[in-house]
């Protein structure tokens, strides 16, 4: 959504809020900073037009920040598929103990075909 500034207003400060991660400098600071989603800063100016216009931030301070997908993570009480370190070390060294008990028997049939001949 693209919204239009009027140029008369482009020098006044306004708030805004973040909508998307970035860097800018808000009015009354010396430096550039990193703006993080949902978080609300006073910016006038061409770096506030260039935020509202670039879709990184909107006036709308009542409008909803989207959920990133990529940096949701789920709790792993949730994810019933994650079991706990220990219990996932020993079904892998019964799976071991177990092919190699069947690795031994079939050597020992071989011995025994090889025995017979």
């Amino acid at each position: 959504m693209v919204e239009k500034i009027d140029p008369k207003e482009v020098a006044k400060v306004e708030m805004l809020l973040a909508l998307k991660p970035h860097n800018a400098k808000p009015a009354g600071e010396l430096i550039v900073r990193r703006i993080k989603p949902g978080e609300k800063y006073k910016q006038s100016g061409l770096e506030k037009v260039e935020a509202v216009s670039y879709g990184f931030a909107t006036r709308n301070l009542e409008a909803k920040v989207p959920e990133n997908k990529k940096r949701t993570v789920e709790s792993a009480a949730k994810i019933k598929a994650i079991k706990p370190l220990h219990q996932l070390i020993t079904e892998q060294n019964e799976a071991i103990v177990s092919a190699l008990e069947k690795f031994g028997k079939t050597m020992e049939l071989l011995a025994e075909k090889i025995n017979k001949k």
